[in-house]
């Protein structure tokens, strides 16, 4: 789907004074056509997924009547699911709430101001980094941590898998250990063959 949305950066991409981009009144669209498809609409549609998350589950809930009574209390991998959602939604926004007026800045300015000062320059593209690259990657990348921090049940899954590959390592490292001292001992062997005969 968004591979299909976005085939119209193959026609509209240029590149001026060495900078690989889209310029002119399309690099305004596509700004704000950015803005829009990766930072308002996610965000709304992830807390707005989020919100019915935790409703239905509350929904749920109710209906089920447990034959202990404990209507009041929610399930421990409910609450467990519930904060994992609540953590990436947060974490997203945090990462991408300047991604969209920071584009749509740095478009309006390269028209509007054309003749920025070098400290000026330095200073966007600082921030253009920092919003553009480092918290909008970082997004992706703490997926991992996010779920080993909520997740009760991941860390154990993490802690086997850890655990299963450090003893098969185990065993390879002594499988290969034996094999060395095999073929150490056959050429002693032989060694004290010829001695004996000679």
């Amino acid at each position: 789907f968004w591979s299909v949305i976005s085939i119209h950066l193959l026609v509209w991409e240029s590149i001026e004074n060495g900078h690989c981009g889209v310029y002119g009144i399309y690099g305004q669209i596509f700004s704000f056509y950015i803005a829009v498809c990766t930072g308002f609409i996610p965000m709304i549609l992830m807390t707005s997924f989020s919100i019915l998350l935790i409703k239905n589950l509350n929904s749920v809930r109710l209906q089920i009547v447990p034959m202990n009574n404990n209507n009041g209390r929610l399930n421990r991998r409910d609450v467990s699911f519930i904060k994992l959602i609540l953590v990436e939604v947060v974490v997203y926004i945090i990462c991408t709430i300047l991604y969209p007026p920071v584009t749509i800045y740095s478009q309006v300015t390269s028209y509007m101001v054309p003749n920025k000062t070098a400290e000026r320059k330095q200073i966007e593209s600082f921030i253009t980094f920092i919003t553009m690259s480092l918290l909008l990657y970082l997004n992706y990348n703490t997926t991992f941590y996010i779920h080993f921090i909520t997740s009760r049940a991941f860390r154990q899954e993490v802690k086997q898998l850890f655990l299963k590959y450090t003893r098969r390592s185990q065993k390879n490292a002594i499988k290969h250990q034996n094999g060395l001292k095999t073929i150490n001992t056959v050429p002693e062997r032989q060694q004290l063959q010829r001695t004996t005969t000679i």
